[in-house]
């Protein structure tokens, strides 16, 4: 007879927080290499190359876990990227698409 008894509930906080933490450092990053004369499509580029990479990585086996507030909080970050110019529109929208379908 096998008996298993589970004691910690899966959550994804710690990895949604690390994620933020990340990309505050990415967007740091942007700006600064945006100072320092990077524009266009190489700056978006970079971007997506970074900061999207970095929110959607093996995002289809987490995003059915994270909650509501979880993905609001990921494609804010997304959406402030966006409003600095690091980010075309379809990148965006795309990215959004990727952090917050669930799987069926």
């Amino acid at each position: 007879m096998l008996l298993l008894t589970v004691g910690y509930i899966i959550s994804f906080s710690p990895h949604t927080q690390n994620l933020t933490a990340k990309a505050a450092t990415s967007l740091y990053a942007l700006k600064t290499l945006k100072a320092h004369g990077l524009q266009g499509t190489a700056l978006w580029d970079v971007t997506h190359a970074t900061l999207v990479s970095q929110l959607t990585y093996a995002s289809p086996s987490w995003r059915g876990f994270i909650k509501a507030e979880e993905i609001a909080r990921l494609n804010a970050i997304l959406f402030k990227a966006r409003r600095y110019g690091y980010l075309l529109y379809d990148t965006i929208r795309d990215a959004i698409l990727t952090c917050a379908r669930k799987p069926t």
